[in-house]
């Protein structure tokens, strides 16, 4: 639901797993008001910054979830 997914965006944190919304997979290294910045690369230490908005989940369940279909 829209609530959950609002507090799951409100509470990321330094060191959660993530999955965005095109698939990427990290973890936070740093949270601002409106974007994150995501480690996807450990052997190179290779960060993405995104906005916030587009994390679509926490956990290594995010990863095997479909994404929901608007229609």
């Amino acid at each position: 639901t829209a609530a959950k997914r609002k507090e799951m965006l409100s509470t990321l944190k330094k060191g959660d797993k993530v999955t965005t919304i095109g698939g990427v997979v990290g973890t936070i290294m740093e949270v601002r008001d409106d974007e994150v910045t995501v480690k996807i690369d450990e052997n190179n230490n290779t960060r993405m910054r995104f906005a916030r908005w587009a994390v679509r989940g926490v956990g290594a369940d995010a990863k095997t979830e479909e994404p929901e279909d608007k229609n």
